[in-house]
């Protein structure tokens, strides 16, 4: 899909390409560009933006800004949620709890966290 995706749930079989917006966005492929939405879940690689209430991806690169949380496997760049989870982080989360499974700062740490390991 390529362009706007516009509707209340909104629902990708393949790659999305450009902006995603309603209640509930789900891709199942790649998605490039902006998803905003109150769930966002990109189930392969996000290269762009994840907003909204939640968010989540398999692998990322660029910025998860949420009101509750973000989770993600392999993540470079920026978490902003109240709880921010990754496995593997290349970057900075910034939430009242920060989780980085592998690597980071610590383990898990309150307000900010950062891991910058290859």
């Amino acid at each position: 899909m390529t362009g706007l995706d516009l509707g209340l749930v909104n629902r990708v079989g393949g790659e999305m390409v450009g902006l995603q917006w309603g209640i509930i966005g789900w891709t199942e492929g790649d998605l490039t560009g902006w998803q905003n939405t109150a769930v966002s879940i990109a189930k392969g690689h996000m290269f762009g933006l994840q907003s909204g209430f939640a968010a989540a991806n398999g692998t990322g690169k660029g910025v998860m800004f949420t009101a509750l949380g973000t989770h993600s496997t392999d993540f470079i760049g920026l978490q902003v949620g109240l709880i921010n989870y990754a496995v593997n982080l290349h970057g900075i989360q910034i939430g009242l709890l920060n989780i980085i499974k592998e690597g980071g700062m610590l383990p898990f740490f309150p307000i900010f966290n950062f891991s910058f390991d290859e």
